[in-house]
């Protein structure tokens, strides 16, 4: 099983970028975009072993070779993940989930809102899930908003899980014992 964290949009909260490399365990980071320069200067706390996959957005400038979309794979999960500002996501998901299930992803990562949501994809179309703003909430235990996505992947599967963000006060989507989203990938019938 690998633990991976999604966040986006830190918009100058290195800080809370460092609390969250400090404070959450996972295999793997996913950075969505408007904040590499936070990221670079919180790497100093990303643990030993831990894997970082990034790309840019609309506010990450000077970072011209940085990709824009791209594609990882994790316990048999593909994740397509992009900051979503070339799939228009300020007005729906319609876009990134095509995009995503050209690609036969599993999952979409995207951010750009500013607001945590879950699309759960029906047969053969990819979950699409945001994990909204780093950059509006200080990241502790006291105070968190909708800062950032903790998922485990295996076996073609997403669990998006919210125990432990809520024994921490984090603000999830709904309530349940373990998954805010669960996905499980089907072959799509040729």
């Amino acid at each position: 099983m690998t633990r991976v964290i999604a966040v986006s949009d830190s918009h100058g909260a290195a800080d809370s970028l460092r609390w969250v490399l400090t404070h959450e365990k996972a295999d793997a980071l996913i950075y969505l975009g408007d904040g590499l320069r936070d990221l670079d200067e919180a790497m100093d706390a990303k643990p030993k072993g831990m894997r970082v996959y990034r790309v840019r957005g609309n506010c990450d400038f000077g970072y011209p070779d940085e990709p824009v979309q791209a594609l990882c794979a994790f316990g048999g999960v593909l994740f397509f993940y992009t900051h979503g500002h070339h799939y228009g996501v300020k007005s729906g998901v319609y876009q990134i989930m095509e995009a995503g299930e050209e690609r036969l992803a599993d999952v979409v990562l995207y951010g750009h809102t500013h607001r945590q949501q879950i699309d759960e994809g029906g047969e053969g179309c990819p979950t699409a899930f945001n994990p909204g703003s780093l950059g509006f909430g200080e990241v502790t235990r006291e105070h968190d908003r909708e800062l950032v996505g903790i998922g485990e992947a295996t076996k073609r599967r997403i669990d998006f899980l919210d125990r432990e963000l809520l024994d921490r006060g984090f603000h999830v989507l709904r309530e349940g014992p373990v998954a805010v989203g669960v996905h499980e990938r089907k072959p799509v019938a040729a």
